[in-house]
Formats: C-alpha cells, sequence, structure tokens
C-alpha cells in the first residue's frame, strides 16, 4: 500500500508532562547505592529527570546542559543549560525551577558579554514565567565557573553578573 504524503494528516501533541521521573524511587535508589547526588549529562537521563528534550546541533558533540540532584533535596534540583535552551524549557514545561543558563557561543565571543544578552533566548510566551526572573539573575557568562561553583557545594551565589 503507497500513501500519498498530501494524504497524511498532520500530527501534533501537546507538552509532555512537566516531571517523568519517579522521585521516590529515584531517592531509594540513590540511597541504595550510597549515593550523595547525581550530575546527568547525557540526553536521556536529562529527559527522564527534567522533561527537557534538546535538539542535537551535531551528533558527536556533547551538550551543554546538565542536572544535577541531591539525595537531601530531590525536591530542588537544578537545571544548568546554554542561554539557547530556555525557549525549550518554556516550550516543554519542567518541573525543575531552578535553571542556570550560561552564555554560549551562539552570542559570537568577539562581542563583549552583557547582561541583557540572555533576553534573545527568551520567547515572549515565556516573560512572566516564575522560574525565568531567578534564570536571570543566575546568568553567568562563563560555565565553567558555574559548574566549578556548584561543584564546590556553596548554597548561595558568591558573585553576580556586573
Amino acid at each position: 500500500m503507497v500513501l500519498a504524503v498530501e494524504n497524511l494528516e498532520p500530527v501534533s501533541r501537546g507538552p509532555l508532562p512537566s516531571q517523568l521521573c519517579n522521585i521516590e524511587r529515584l531517592r531509594h535508589a540513590m540511597s541504595a547505592r550510597n549515593l550523595d547526588g547525581i550530575v546527568a549529562t547525557t540526553d536521556l537521563n536529562v529527559f527522564y529527570l527534567s522533561s527537557f528534550s534538546s535538539i542535537a546541533h551535531k551528533s558527536d558533540e556533547q551538550r551543554p546542559y546538565a542536572v544535577i540532584l541531591s539525595r537531601e533535596a530531590l525536591e530542588h534540583p537544578i537545571a544548568v543549560i546554554a542561554d539557547y535552551y530556555l525557549s525549550s524549557f518554556v516550550a516543554q514545561p519542567s518541573w525543575i525551577q531552578d535553571i542556570r543558563p550560561f552564555r554560549a557561543v551562539m552570542m559570537g565571543l568577539d562581542s563583549e558579554p552583557q547582561v541583557d544578552d540572555i533576553e534573545r533566548f527568551i520567547p515572549e510566551s515565556g516573560q512572566n514565567l516564575s522560574w525565568i526572573g531567578k534564570a536571570r539573575s543566575n546568568y553567568v557568562f562563563n560555565a565553567f565557573s558555574e559548574y566549578a561553583f556548584m561543584a564546590s557545594g556553596s548554597v548561595g551565589r558568591t558573585s553576580k553578573i556586573t
């Protein structure tokens, strides 16, 4: 049987659930393995833990994001993402409310970083979301410094963008 392309019905779906992972099961698995935390960086693990599905720019490159969970605070995960992924979090809601974007190479390395660089990645429909304000205040220009900051175990930010 041959189907003509013009006869195909368009497929559309709404957003996925904002939380796919089973927190109690995750807590039990972490306890059983004596894990204090998880830093997930692979696309499938990040998707399961956050409902965030990114577009791969090149299949052989690491994607610039991570989901960080502490066994003691599983209800408060952190997502570290390249700034250009903010619109993906607007389009596909996530249960993660602490999103920490960093300036990525999409901004042109020859231009001086600006605090409002992040605005070009926030669609109009996301301007008033509760987590966007915090994402703006957590915006950093150097991803390495953000990862190092989080790995240090600090609870609050020690520096702001000036």
